[in-house]
């Protein structure tokens, strides 16, 4: 199994990957600024609210 895995894998090393430069295009869609402002607090806020359910449910868990 793992010959075949090795033996199929020797053509492709030989294959030079092309350097693929994409830059993403900020300007693009109106409202993008407020957008990226938006899912930053929800993401902010996701993350306040995980630590916090940790925090209690080590709480509840020590207590037992």
């Amino acid at each position: 199994m793992i010959d075949l895995m090795s033996s199929s894998l020797v053509p492709v090393a030989g294959i030079t990957l092309a350097d693929i430069d994409i830059t993403p295009n900020t300007n693009g869609l109106p409202g993008i600024a407020q957008l990226r402002t938006i899912v930053g607090a929800v993401m902010t806020v996701g993350l306040i609210l995980s630590v916090l359910a940790l925090i209690i449910s080590a709480i509840v868990w020590g207590g037992q």
